[in-house]
């Protein structure tokens, strides 16, 4: 099943993607609507490069505004992920996102009448139990009491959880670059609302910032919209469900790199490696891996 590595790829992209976003938000740019808008606009220019180098098959009313929506969703998501962020370790927030695959699983029944078979099924609740297990064990530490980053946390995960599903249901007949350009559209109107919020002072923290912040806002976006496009285009070939929750992978990719940056680089990103911690992520991964091999045997 082709879809499946792209579906794991996405999570391990992701994973990079969340310490650099939690680097530039704590060390280079405070503001993570400004950080938002800069992301939303890379993704616009993505967009527009694949629409002159092949063109566009124009679609119906309906699947280019589902497809303009989701992409617009997918963008205003990343306002309260990066306030979330901003607020608490990566390792205490990306716990909170296993509510993902849950809400796709209700948005995929309702909205595209997708089930899963026994086996599928019996997967998704090994992939479900191993990020829940990570919350268990923050949860002991009093990490997830009713704050700031909790709520940002959630209302990003009922955002995310809608894209996916709205990709699929819109693009199952139609091309998959055609229906990235549309979505890269909606991604262009979510930027265009969040600019509104932002516009005030947004020239001239451009104009502040320097070379080297340039250069990881430049790596970052191409590292995220990679995941993105793995992510889509797992949707696109496989039960979009599973593919949701094949992203519950993201705290163990979380865990190594947050070990090995906190072993080797404390003075850019320090997480919580202490035993305990490490024991109980790692039983989580062999859940997931197992919910993995079920999958595809």
């Amino acid at each position: 099943m082709p879809w499946l590595i792209f579906a794991i790829a996405a999570p391990f992209l992701y994973g990079i993607s969340n310490f650099l976003d939690k680097f530039l938000v704590e060390k280079k740019i405070k503001d993570p609507l400004f950080l938002t808008i800069i992301g939303g606009t890379a993704m616009f220019l993505t967009g527009l490069l694949i629409l002159l180098l092949r063109g566009l098959e124009p679609l119906g009313l309906i699947s280019a505004a589902v497809l303009l929506a989701g992409g617009a969703l997918s963008q205003i998501f990343l306002l309260p992920y990066y306030k979330a962020i901003a607020l608490d370790d990566i390792s205490r927030i990306s716990p909170i996102f296993q509510v993902i695959p849950v809400l796709v699983f209700v948005f995929s029944y309702v909205l595209l009448g997708e089930t899963l078979s026994l086996k599928q099924f019996t997967g998704f609740i090994l992939i479900l139990a191993g990020g829940i297990i990570v919350s268990i064990e923050k949860a002991s530490k009093g990490i997830f009491k009713i704050r700031k980053a909790f709520w940002w946390a959630l209302l990003a995960s009922f955002l995310m959880s809608l894209p996916l599903v709205l990709f699929k249901f819109a693009a199952a007949d139609i091309n998959f670059w055609d229906a990235i350009v549309y979505n890269c559209g909606g991604i262009f109107l979510g930027t265009l609302i969040l600019l509104i919020f932002g516009l005030d002072g947004f020239w001239s923290r451009i104009k502040r910032i320097d070379a080297q912040t340039w250069y990881i806002l430049a790596a970052n976006e191409c590292i995220y919209y990679a995941g993105l496009l793995c992510a889509t285009y797992a949707a696109y070939l496989g039960p979009v469900s599973l593919v949701a929750v094949l992203n519950g992978f993201l705290p163990g990719f979380v865990l190594i790199f947050g070990y090995i940056l906190s072993i080797y680089f404390p003075q850019i990103i320090k997480e919580d490696i202490s035993k305990d911690a490490i024991a109980l992520k790692l039983v989580s991964i062999v859940l997931m891996i197992g919910g993995l091999w079920i999958i595809n045997t």
